[in-house]
């Protein structure tokens, strides 16, 4: 048997089992088996069994019974069947005795049991049947209602057949002259044109033209057959187009694409919606095809000028400047075409001035690379790139305000470039002073570019410096709270403090300590005993230690388990010992034993 200490209270007998983190919780990891003069258990981790025959009775039925699992022990509490009496040993020490006892008290417990079963049993079947009986009463009042409604529904309709106002009246003017005839339509002459043949001596059976191909079979899509059609699919599209919902656009146009490969319409369609959520490659790939399909010089210049507006939000303006000039040779009178050029031959020539500040600012020459962005702008004052690459010049000279003030400008005009638009954004983040609108931005920038490792370290430290003040605001409420005699609102915000703090050690020591004086102030021992029990395995500094035995003691006393309550009180007395309050309590504490 392995070693274990006891030790007896006023109502209780605590047998101390020494032992590493025992699992009680866990389904089938312990048992414990309780009678009235004989106790065991088994525990799966650590593995461990233990008996004992008792000398005295305990109560086995009592709720102060339990187990209680510790870091370095397992403890049992068992309540005495006579309270106030004081055992002079644990177990028998009567070896014939202690059998005789066991076996009854196991007779006892079983029998009780039995009893308990029985009685169970038995209420079962009386409940049981008061349900049949409550089940049957209900069935009787619904039929009873539905022969009621029955009669009177019989009885209206006979009121209804054998009413004096449903009889017809006679009518015997059966022939009248009718007024609402439209009167006779007028005639007139039409002549039938019909379109001329190319061979009018030769029958059109025997014509030379190509008949068209047949249909391949298409395999109907999913759903009803009106949900299937490329019409009723390209019309869906637009509406949803319309809505903003350009996913579900781009998944309606898709499906009437696969009915129909060369529908011309859906796949310019697709394309616009590829542009509005920033695909580019995709909104590129249906463009060029549809130009292939395009017959009308409108669209094919609908067709360019989508390409090149493309190409030019991907930075290459001079394949965007091709794409539309070719535009304009299919619609020549379009005067916002020749506008597009020439913003775009702005922009290229704005562009080779910005690359030379890049240079610049590569090579550490800052206020020199400051001086080209802003011979680009003079330009175009609209180039969101010199714009940005100003704005980090000046977060690198600290000149926050300018910094900000060249962020908003560019983020007004940047539309489609996500990339640069992420990078203002940032830029902006660390020029601000406001630490709650920095992290906005920054978790703005994870919403487009989740992974994006900048943004990622700006939010954690934001967010670490947020919580920060929001812990201390809370501690000082909370303490401001408890000093005005308002525990439950103090217990509240220290809760919610210490979820600030979770890899604090020496902080969420602290806020336990407090929360212990909360649940004492309350008048909730238990509370402060597993607050207190939390605090120690965080390792708290002594002048923390001496606080938390002492409140820890104060509740075991509270519960009336002295023993427990003197030994906190040593320990506590150990950490101060000129404390004289400590030397009261235990003073106290003895007299009351005694």
């Amino acid at each position: 048997m392995s070693k274990y200490t006891w030790e007896q209270e006023f109502e209780i007998i605590k047998i101390t089992i020494p032992c590493r983190n025992p699992i009680l919780s866990k389904k089938g990891y312990f048992d414990l088996f309780l009678s009235r003069n004989y106790v065991k258990f088994h525990l799966k981790s650590p593995k461990m069994f233990m008996e004992w025959d008792l000398a005295e009775d305990i109560d086995y039925k009592s709720p102060l019974n339990r187990a209680i699992a510790k870091e370095t022990c397992l403890e049992l509490i068992l309540a005495k069947f006579i309270i106030g009496k004081s055992w002079e040993s644990l177990i028998c020490s009567d070896k014939d005795l202690s059998k005789q006892r066991r076996a009854l008290s196991i007779s006892e417990f079983e029998q009780n049991s039995k009893e308990t079963q029985e009685a169970l049993e038995k209420h079962k079947i009386e409940m049981d049947r008061f349900s049949v009986t409550e089940q049957m009463k209900l069935d009787d009042e619904r039929r009873r209602v539905i022969e009621q409604k029955k009669e009177e529904e019989k009885i209206k309709a006979e009121q209804d057949i054998f009413s004096p106002s449903t009889i017809p009246s006679l009518n015997n003017e059966i022939f009248k002259e009718r007024t609402d005839l439209p009167e006779v339509r007028g005639t007139f002459k039409q002549k039938i044109e019909f379109t001329p043949r190319k061979n009018p001596n030769v029958p059109a059976r025997e014509s030379n033209e190509n008949e068209p191909p047949l249909p391949h079979n298409i395999k109907p899509l999913e759903g009803p057959v009106h949900e299937s059609h490329p019409l009723w699919l390209k019309d869906k599209g637009n509406e949803l187009f319309s809505k903003g919902d350009f996913e579900s656009a781009i998944s309606a146009y898709s499906n009437a694409i696969k009915a129909d490969q060369n529908n011309l319409a859906c796949l310019m369609n697709r394309a616009a919606s590829y542009m509005k959520i920033y695909e580019f490659q995709k909104a590129l790939d249906d463009l060029y095809k549809s130009f292939s399909l395009c017959t009308e010089d409108l669209l094919k210049g609908i067709c360019k000028v989508r390409i090149g507006a493309i190409l030019a939000w991907k930075g290459l303006i001079s394949e965007a400047i091709d794409e539309y000039n070719s535009a304009k040779s299919f619609i020549p009178d379009d005067e916002s075409i020749q506008k597009d050029i020439e913003m775009l031959e702005k922009r290229r020539e704005s562009n080779l001035i910005k690359n030379k500040g890049d240079l610049l600012y590569k090579e550490d020459k800052i206020d020199e690379a400051k001086i080209e962005y802003t011979k680009s702008l003079e330009i175009d004052p609209e180039n969101e790139l010199s714009i940005a690459n100003l704005a980090q010049i000046f977060l690198k000279k600290e000149d926050k305000n300018n910094c900000v003030e060249m962020c908003d400008k560019a983020l007004e005009l940047i539309s489609h470039n996500l990339r640069l638009k992420c990078k203002v954004l940032l830029r902006k983040a660390e020029a601000i002073e406001n630490k709650d609108e920095s992290l906005a931005l920054a978790n703005q920038v994870l919403q487009i570019e989740p992974q994006n490792q900048h943004a990622k370290i700006l939010a954690s430290k934001y967010t670490s410096e947020n919580n920060r003040v929001l812990y201390e605001n809370l501690k000082q409420s909370a303490s401001d709270a408890f000093k005005n005699g308002n525990a439950e609102e103090a217990l509240k915000l220290y809760k919610e403090a210490l979820g600030l703090c979770k890899k604090n050690k020496e902080e969420k020591a602290s806020i336990y300590t407090n929360i212990s004086a909360c649940y004492l102030l309350l008048k909730n021992p238990q509370d402060v005993i597993i607050t207190v029990d939390k605090a120690f395995k965080l390792e708290p500094k002594p002048s923390l230690q001496l606080r938390l035995h002492w409140r820890r003691a104060k509740a075991y006393a509270e519960m009336g388990q002295l023993y427990s309550a003197t030994a906190d009180l040593n320990q506590a007395l150990k950490l101060d010992p000129d404390n004289q309050a400590i030397k009261q309590d235990l003073e106290l504490i003895r007299k009351s034993q005694n």
